[in-house]
């Protein structure tokens, strides 16, 4: 703050300056901790699940704000994105009065969320012993399985659940 005084500055752009650097005091990753924590048990479950959940949202921005930044696999970013849905609709709904404990216990209950948790807890797990897929699959589909080949446009919209 001293330097904008030294800078001797107009006053409407050091009172915009200061007030951008007050904002930005804290990092992203806590604030989204912050938030996670917020909706009581579904982000003590969240956390549970993932520990590191709040640094997969920074990394997952980043990488959506700078593509040149790598950041977590697109179906990461995909459950990340999923799971990230019931905090905030938990949190909105308490900001409109529903006590949040009685939305993290109706939120718990809900199979979706418990399935949610689970897939991303399993994408953050190395499986040594995971399939590879051949390369080509997609593109060429499984006799084995009998499945059509899928186009990369295709494929994406399947994985993000889209039609």
């Amino acid at each position: 703050m001293k330097a904008l005084e030294d800078a001797k500055l107009d006053q409407k752009i050091t009172c915009w300056v200061e007030g951008l650097i007050r904002r930005n005091d804290r990092p992203l990753a806590q604030l989204m901790e912050e938030l996670i924590t917020s909706t009581g048990e579904v982000g003590h479950q969240l956390l549970e699940a993932v520990p590191n959940v709040a640094g997969l949202a920074v990394a997952t921005r980043t990488h959506v704000s700078h593509p040149g930044v790598k950041g977590p696999e697109l179906l990461v970013q995909h459950r990340l994105g999923q799971a990230l849905t019931w905090v905030i609709r938990v949190r909105l709904l308490a900001e409109l009065g529903i006590p949040a404990s009685t939305l993290a216990a109706m939120t718990i209950q809900k199979p979706p969320f418990q399935h949610d948790l689970q897939e991303l807890a399993a994408l953050q797990r190395p499986s040594p012993k995971a399939p590879r897929l051949r390369r080509g699959c997609a593109t060429k589909g499984s006799p084995e399985l009998g499945t059509p080949p899928l186009s990369i446009k295709r494929l994406l919209r399947k994985l993000l659940g889209r039609p």
